[in-house]
């Protein structure tokens, strides 16, 4: 039902979706956000991103993020609370869990609704309560898998008129030059005060960690 998606929908979203984030550009107002966020053990590499841009845009902004977890409708608010507050003592948001696909129409309006995941673009798609709509782009997912039905799914997210947020200018510029998306980049921030050539010298073998996984899941 979810990924369901008809030829007429999706002429009409590349209409539209970049019509109302154009608006949104030139009115210059948001003041929430609410973010359609896969289920997560650990707020990990990609979720930890997208947490913190909720955290400093309600730090700097004052702009309020929800964060809407869309695949796990076991999981509980509680939980996902509790592992986001190892990393983030201040709140960056607030958590909901869609317990069904129906209960997104419970959901409160929003100025701008961003999809994190290229299933969470099928959702926003029938989300029906946001100003607009933007797609927080990491990487490119249709190679998460082999040609087929699920690697064509993810390529046609990028192909529905949604305005880009990337991770890195590379991968902007990959999906602007292949696909009817454009949008803006961003570049990944180090901590210095962990991450940096100032360690003192160690009498002793170097140690390599090398970080690897056979599949993206």
């Amino acid at each position: 039902q979810t990924l369901d998606y008809t030829s007429a929908q999706a002429r009409k979203a590349r209409v539209q979706w970049p019509t109302q984030a154009a608006a949104m550009r030139s009115s210059h107002k948001l003041k929430d956000i609410t973010w359609f966020v896969p289920y997560f053990n650990h707020p990990y590499g990609g979720v930890h991103t997208i947490l913190r841009f909720g955290s400093l845009l309600q730090k700097l902004h004052g702009v309020k993020s929800r964060f809407v977890i869309y695949d796990a409708p076991h999981a509980s608010e509680r939980e996902l609370e509790a592992r986001v507050a190892t990393l983030f003592p201040t709140p960056p948001g607030t958590f909901h869990v869609l317990k069904t696909f129906e209960a997104m129409a419970e959901l409160p309006n929003t100025d701008l609704a961003i999809g994190t995941l290229w299933t969470s673009i099928y959702f926003i798609n029938r989300f029906t309560r946001a100003g607009a709509k933007a797609y927080f782009v990491q990487d490119f997912e249709p190679l998460f898998y082999p040609a087929g039905s699920f690697y064509a799914l993810a390529e046609q997210t990028y192909r529905l008129g949604l305005y880009g947020i990337f991770n890195t200018q590379g991968l902007h510029d990959y999906v602007a030059a292949n696909y009817p998306m454009s949008g803006v980049a961003f570049e990944p921030a180090v901590d210095r005060s962990v991450f940096h050539a100032q360690r003192p010298e160690k009498q002793r073998p170097v140690r390599i960690f090398f970080y690897a996984r056979p599949s993206t899941h």
